[in-house]
C-alpha cells in the first residue's frame, strides 16, 4: 500500500470503511501488513453512517489505542443505529489484522480436507463458492 511505504513502512492503526460490503476475507488480506485494525461491514450500512462522536472522544483520550478506537467505533455505529431502529441489522466488526494469519491458514486446511476427503477440486470449489454467492442477499435487494 502506497500509504504505508510513504510512512516508512509504518502500517496505519486503524484502517476503517465506513461504506458498504467492505467487511470480507479479501479486504482484509488486501490490507495485511498495512494496518493493525480493519472496521467494516460485510453488510450494508445504514446511510446515517458511523457516529464520529464516540470516535473522536475515544482518540481524545490520550491512553486509548487502536483496539478502544476501534471498539469505539462499533459501539457508537451500533448505538446510532439502535436509535435509528436498525440496531438488529448491522454487522460491523473489527478485526484485529495480526490474527490473519490464522484464518488464511484455517481456510487452507478446510480446502485441503475438501480435496482429500470429497475430491474436490479447484473448479467445482469455484463453482460452489459462486452458486453460495448467486444465493446470497446482502441488504434485502
Amino acid at each position: 500500500m502506497a500509504g504505508v511505504e510513504a510512512r516508512g513502512g509504518v502500517p496505519y492503526d486503524i484502517v476503517g470503511f465506513d461504506a458498504c460490503l467492505m467487511g470480507s476475507f479479501e479486504t482484509a488480506v488486501a490490507l495485511k501488513g498495512s494496518a493493525d485494525w480493519m472496521v467494516a461491514s460485510e453488510e450494508i450500512e445504514s446511510g446515517a453512517g458511523w457516529d464520529y462522536v464516540p470516535i473522536i472522544e475515544a482518540m481524545g483520550r490520550g491512553e486509548a489505542d487502536a483496539r478502544e478506537v476501534s471498539i469505539a467505533v462499533c459501539d457508537g455505529y451500533e448505538a446510532k443505529s439502535a436509535k435509528r431502529g436498525k440496531g438488529n441489522a448491522i454487522t460491523l466488526a473489527a478485526l484485529e489484522l495480526a490474527h490473519l494469519p490464522e484464518l488464511e491458514q484455517a481456510m487452507e486446511d478446510v480446502y485441503i480436507a475438501l480435496q482429500e476427503n470429497v475430491g474436490i477440486g479447484i473448479g467445482a470449489l469455484r463453482r460452489l463458492a459462486f452458486g453460495a454467492q448467486a444465493a446470497e442477499s446482502f441488504g434485502g435487494g
